[in-house]
């Protein structure tokens, strides 16, 4: 009986699984990397402020150009008690948040920099299947440079309300 060298077999085998080993996680990060993208939650970090609001601090990450603006939350699974994420425009602007692709409640704090101008209590989530022209839009009283959004409840727990004093360490 008439036998393969050994190191041809183990070599043609060893190729072979390499081959496939590389397409498998190929495809598993296609596909990870592909729903996160699409789910809103695969974005660069984003630079983390503390933030005091009266008394109390929390850590927020910034959101200070369109793009970060416009993912904001979205896609997120949850926020952290004491977590928030911190809106920067660079002058005094009247914006309109929506609840697209929001997974959890939160609060909404308006900002003009140094104190709250408005504030928007457990604001719900819009249905996943929303049109945008569906979405109900949330707005400040006035002009704000700063918008801070936390989960649901942190304003009541904490006393925020209009003129409650506000520093961002940056």
């Amino acid at each position: 009986m008439r036998r393969k060298p050994i190191g041809v077999i183990g070599t043609a085998a060893l190729a072979t699984a390499s081959v496939l080993a590389a397409a498998a996680i190929a495809a598993v990060a296609a596909v990870m990397f592909s729903g996160l993208a699409s789910a809103g939650t695969f974005n660069p970090p984003l630079e983390r402020v503390d933030v005091r609001v009266g008394p109390h601090r929390l850590a927020a990450e910034v959101a200070d150009n369109a793009q970060e603006r416009r993912a904001g939350l979205s896609g997120r699974q949850r926020l952290g008690r004491d977590e928030g994420m911190l809106f920067v425009f660079d002058s005094p602007v009247t914006p309109a948040f929506w609840m697209k692709g929001m997974r959890f409640r939160i609060d909404i704090l308006w900002l003009d920099g140094r104190r709250v101008v408005d504030v928007t209590r457990n604001v719900t989530p819009a249905s996943w299947d929303a049109d945008d022209a569906e979405l109900r839009l949330y707005r400040p009283r006035a002009p704000v440079t700063h918008v801070l959004e936390l989960r649901a409840g942190w304003a009541k727990r904490h006393g925020v309300r209009r003129g409650t004093s506000v520093a961002i360490d940056r």
